[in-house]
């Protein structure tokens, strides 16, 4: 049994067709709060297991499995996944598509703003409290996907101009968001 938890990410467009961004963001609170009482976060660490493991995660569009939604995988080389201080970091070298095309359009323009991720629920570590949910450990991902309905809105979507200084600059300003949030 698989579940996802859908986690916004900053995602940008570079001049060489890569899409990078994070599909969560570690502390940061669900916008969401349907499912659980309280807060919903990701604590820092939560997918060391994940990215160890061999299997293939996809890249797609709103989570499609459908191909004409699939945007790279790891068993390819087209996505690659790592975890920094901020959360999950992607990054894709997306295909010559129209799908692609168009969501690099849509991305560019600020229309789409967030990413996602799903992971095998069955294995993962969870803390239930009073206070609401953290989850510590995601041993297997499944996909992260690009969507225009992510479930945090801490952060946003944002073009690059192809200057690593404007990188820089936003991951800056990821980290503070994520600081700022986590400090009230």
């Amino acid at each position: 049994m698989s579940n996802r938890w859908d986690f916004v990410s900053r995602a940008e467009v570079s001049p060489e067709g890569k899409l990078t961004g994070y599909a969560a963001v570690f502390g940061v609170p669900t916008s969401k709060q349907d499912q659980f009482p309280g807060t919903e976060t990701v604590a820092r660490g939560a997918f060391t297991e994940a990215l160890k493991a061999t299997g293939n995660v996809r890249a797609t569009v709103d989570h499609s499995m459908g191909t004409a939604d699939l945007l790279g995988t790891t068993d390819a080389g087209t996505l690659r996944l790592s975890q920094d201080d901020v959360g999950l970091r992607y990054e894709i070298d997306m295909p010559d598509t129209t799908t692609a095309r168009d969501l690099m359009a849509l991305v560019a323009r600020g229309d789409v703003h967030g990413a996602s991720f799903m992971a095998r629920m069955d294995r993962a570590t969870i803390e239930r409290t009073a206070a609401g949910v953290v989850h510590h450990n995601f041993p297997e991902l499944l996909d992260i996907c690009i969507t225009a309905m992510p479930a945090y809105a801490q952060t946003s979507v944002a073009a690059r101009t192809g200057l690593e200084r404007t990188l820089r600059a936003q991951l800056a300003s990821i980290r503070a968001r994520v600081l700022e949030g986590n400090s009230k």
